[in-house]
């Protein structure tokens, strides 16, 4: 039988373990495209923070943006490659790319037209920037067609493709920034450790739901400064300011984005709350948040160490 000190120890190491082969962190940038369909030609514009992106992406867009032929001619390539789009199941021909300089150097946007052989009804668009801009990259697209349909889209790792019925009108409401929110949260394991280390040792549900509220709240504190320009960086929040909300559908963006945090963060809690408590009944509960400490340290550093090699 496992000696009760030996099984915290077990435990960390096999989660520390599993880390490299499941376990990815947030996204260290997001980008905005805006896909805009006109009877048989299709937009698709692609807003970048670049100092956001890895090192060699950043310079390649510096350099083409800064008017450098042979790197211009690199990112449209990588463009060409990267982004399909289809009408009815029939490829888009890919036509003109044109790379700007907006934000006083602080954004890229890299425009790119498509002529498609028919007016579109189904809408599919394929997009695989990992060559480019990494596996630490995801993209909201926002699809906008005159029948009315489209709306707000995730693509990234994991979700490299989507299909729209553009003649069906699609409603831009709360409901679209709060899936946004709950996707944040359950698809970045980082953002839930550094959450589980804050529980470690909470014993009841009333501590538990304190901690998280005040977690969700710094959050939508440094986000909702984020959107409105006095803090740089954040990554969804840079993602928002292109679509150049303002008033109500700013705070309906925020607020709904925040809710899905917060949903997202109580999916999460429920399902490991359980056990959070029956540790804390334990003897050796402090042995176990001793090393359960020291996993979370272990992970942090492999995420640091795994981001620095890769930028």
């Amino acid at each position: 039988m496992i000696g009760a000190w030996r099984l915290p120890i077990i435990l960390c190491c096999l989660a520390v373990g599993l880390l490299p082969a499941g376990g990815r962190a947030h996204v260290t940038a997001t980008g905005l495209a805006v896909v805009a369909v006109n009877d048989r030609e299709v937009s698709y514009r692609l807003t970048v923070v670049p100092s956001e992106l890895p090192e060699a992406a950043s310079q390649l867009l510096s350099r083409a943006v800064a008017g450098s032929r042979s790197d211009a001619e690199q990112v449209a390539e990588a463009m060409q490659r990267a982004v399909v789009v289809r009408v009815d199941g029939a490829p888009c021909r890919p036509g003109r790319v044109a790379i700007q300089d907006v934000g006083a150097g602080l954004k890229a946007l890299l425009d790119y037209a498509l002529h498609c052989p028919a007016a579109p009804g189904r809408l599919e668009l394929e997009e695989d920037w990992t060559g480019l801009f990494g596996v630490h990259y995801q993209t909201i697209a926002t699809i906008r067609s005159p029948q009315g349909g489209g709306g707000e889209h995730l693509l990234g790792q994991g979700s490299a493709w989507i299909s729209v019925d553009l003649g069906a009108p699609t409603p831009v409401g709360l409901a679209r920034f709060i899936s946004l929110g709950v996707e944040h949260i359950l698809t970045g394991y980082d953002h839930l450790l550094f959450l589980f280390a804050l529980l470690a040792g909470a014993a009841n549900f009333w501590r538990v739901l304190g901690i998280a509220s005040m977690f969700t709240l710094a959050h939508s504190i440094t986000l909702s400064l984020a959107v409105t320009g006095l803090v740089h960086g954040l990554g969804f929040a840079d993602a928002l300011t292109p679509l150049a909300l303002a008033g109500w559908p700013l705070v309906r963006a925020l607020a709904g984005f925040n809710l899905g945090v917060e949903l997202g963060q109580m999916i999460a809690i429920a399902l490991v709350l359980p056990i959070m408590i029956t540790i804390g009944r334990l003897a050796s509960a402090v042995l176990v948040y001793r090393y359960a400490s020291l996993a979370v340290a272990a992970a942090g550093a492999y995420w640091l160490v795994e981001r620095i090699s890769f930028e």
